[in-house]
């Protein structure tokens, strides 16, 4: 996944009247947002709006679907206006956006699970995050354990396993609570419950 700063400038609000006269991109480091490219401008009066149109779409569109992920304001303002006069220069307005858009869709998606694992990962022991397991199987309970484990949740239809997943710690009183749990699972004394609430409030149980 490649971020970017992107902008376009234009005189005016109208795509219909108004042109662009700038467009601007620079690559982002994903993690830290910090620059790490030269900031490319592209300007109208150097050539014309639809020559810097002609340069940058094959950028904005790459070869791959995360080649070009756009940051930035207004991104909606900037991406209708590129899609008028892309038909407007016939740039084969409908395939071109149409796809773009899918892509970024699939885009921000992807972009925000990555996100949401490196917070996963930062908010728990760093002891943690070295088993491997996926962030999005890992659970927090925080009290008497830290966290479940239901590995192999996000990628596979069957569980492989549960895991109860805490840190040690010098609390006699925790590690007793700890100690009948562990001992409960060896004893395989537990049971799956189902509560089903209807509109009334009534709660009705089910047991497997």
């Amino acid at each position: 996944m490649v971020e970017y700063y992107f902008d376009i400038e234009t005189i005016g609000c109208d795509e219909s009247k108004h042109k662009i006269i700038t467009i601007q991109y620079q690559r982002l480091d994903e993690f830290t947002g910090q620059p790490l490219g030269d900031l490319v401008i592209l300007k109208e009066w150097g050539s014309s709006e639809k020559d810097i149109l002609a340069k940058f779409i094959p950028i904005f569109i790459g070869e791959k679907p995360f080649d070009f992920i756009p940051i930035g304001d207004n991104l909606p303002f900037d991406f209708e206006f590129m899609r008028a006069k892309s038909e407007k220069y016939g740039e084969e307005k409908e395939t071109l956006f149409d796809e773009r858009e899918r892509k970024l869709r699939d885009q921000a998606a992807e972009r925000g699970r990555r996100k949401v694992r490196i917070l996963i990962r930062k908010s728990m022991d760093s002891q943690f995050a070295k088993l491997k397991y996926n962030p999005y199987d890992i659970k927090a309970l925080l009290h008497p354990v830290d966290f479940v484990v239901f590995d192999g949740l996000e990628s596979k239809e069957d569980l492989r396993k549960i895991v109860f997943l805490s840190k040690g710690v010098d609390n006699e009183q925790l590690n007793g609570l700890r100690n009948s749990i562990e001992k409960t699972v060896e004893e395989k004394r537990y049971n799956w419950q189902v509560a089903r609430v209807s509109i009334d409030g009534r709660i009705e149980m089910t047991e497997s």
